[in-house]
């Protein structure tokens, strides 16, 4: 289907970061290639894995795209650099005004994924940064569900407690899901990218920690599962 009115839509970076993920990671395309969003770049970017084939996933990705895939670009990288300046590069190389993150083996919930980060970032107003929901904790396979991330006490923070007293439990209890979350490219304006100097494979805890600090407070969805994250 060729989506009408396409640049009416805000351009939503879904970023794969890839390492040793040959036998997982066309799930994960798959899981972005049914959204039914009608404006995505997917951004695949592998941290210099021996099984990486560059032009098998271009080619799997054009052929199964329906559409409402506007951008790609697959990246492999020389040196193995680690998780942090992976998702930096992904994040510097982003074309988006929004952009989400999934490492190549886990997945999208299901078709609406991105469409419901969007409508929630509608509802939510121009000074909401990020929107999250509930994560699948899975097991090998994805279908194997062994429980949902956060915890009941988790979500109620998130729901209810400002951004003081979400930092004040995540420097000691993860909390903000890291896998199934949408980002406003602009909070990086206001507290930077991710830190390549200090951390190696930790990501998003530092990031979460400045964003609390600054007041910022990411924007729950209830009852909305985002991603399954494999254990």
């Amino acid at each position: 289907a060729i989506f009408l009115e396409q640049n009416h839509f805000p351009l939503v970076s879904v970023c794969v970061l890839a390492y040793k993920s040959s036998k997982t990671i066309h799930e994960t395309l798959d899981s972005i290639l049914i959204q039914d969003y009608p404006r995505i770049e997917i951004l695949v970017t592998d941290d210099c894995s021996a099984d990486f084939d560059k032009k098998q996933i271009e080619t799997y990705i054009k052929d199964k795209n329906h559409g409402n895939i506007v951008s790609l670009s697959v990246h492999c990288h020389e040196e193995n650099g680690g998780t942090v300046k992976n998702i930096e590069f992904a994040r510097t190389h982003a074309s988006g005004e929004f952009i989400m993150y999934l490492a190549a083996d886990d997945a999208l919930f299901d078709s609406t994924t991105v469409s419901q980060y969007m409508n929630a970032f509608s509802n939510a107003g121009e000074d909401v940064y990020m929107v999250c929901s509930l994560t699948a904790m899975s097991g090998s396979e994805l279908s194997d569900i062994r429980f949902f991330s956060p915890s009941r006490e988790g979500v109620s923070l998130l729901q209810t407690a400002s951004p003081q007293k979400i930092f004040s439990y995540t420097s000691h209890t993860f909390t903000i899901p890291t896998t199934s979350n949408c980002i406003r490219t602009s909070l990086y304006t206001k507290i930077g990218g991710y830190d390549t100097e200090n951390y190696f494979l930790i990501e998003d805890a530092p990031l979460f920690c400045r964003m609390l600090r600054a007041g910022i407070k990411p924007y729950w969805i209830p009852n909305m599962i985002g991603a399954y994250h494999r254990d």
